[in-house]
């Protein structure tokens, strides 16, 4: 049972299909050759490579209304919640999936974020793929929304750091992942 609310985009998607009512496939991109660059905020300009057959990931951050792909801005900011635990919310964008493979029960998504080091700093969160609170953004499907809790009540330690934003979606043995660096605000 997933006790986290989440609110479904009715914003006048064909809830039949994630393309918006475009009839158009979503093509395999291919791998980035070479490096393009930054752009003016020094993030790597080049889009993620494409991480599956046909499949692009993205890890993103924040809250549903100001959602971002990691890394954003740069600074994803710790929420401190009603039981006096802190969490990020998550969630990803992905190009090369159908509404079937979301609701085929196949797909498993996971998030995580650790430190700099490595060590985790979250719980484990996993669920299977669903419709639920994905929206289509123009580029690809987008879900927000979900909260990845940190292992300490008080992730003060962490603040201004470095910190690793990771998604993985897995069926079977197949397995795509992203991962997102951002500097950790704890208010």
């Amino acid at each position: 049972m997933d006790p986290i609310p989440i609110v479904i985009d009715q914003g006048g998607m064909d809830q039949g299909r994630l393309d918006g009512g475009v009839d158009a496939q979503v093509t395999d991109l291919g791998p980035v050759d070479g490096d393009v660059g930054v752009d003016d905020q020094g993030r790597d300009a080049a889009p993620p490579p494409d991480l599956g057959p046909g499949i692009l990931l993205e890890v993103g951050y924040g809250p549903t209304g100001s959602f971002m792909v990691a890394p954003g801005a740069g600074v994803a900011t710790a929420v401190m919640g009603v039981q006096g635990g802190y969490h990020l919310d998550m969630g990803f964008r992905v190009r090369g999936l159908t509404a079937a493979d979301f609701n085929s029960g196949d797909w498993i998504i996971s998030y995580a974020f650790r430190g700099a080091g490595g060590q985790a700093l979250s719980e484990p969160i996993m669920r299977v793929l669903s419709l639920v609170g994905v929206s289509f953004d123009g580029t690809g499907q987008v879900r927000s929304g979900d909260r990845v809790f940190f292992l300490s009540n008080d992730p003060s330690a962490f603040d201004n750091t470095t910190i690793t934003l990771e998604v993985t979606l897995t069926r079977g043995a197949q397995v795509i992942t992203d991962t997102g660096t951002v500097t950790l605000d704890v208010p």
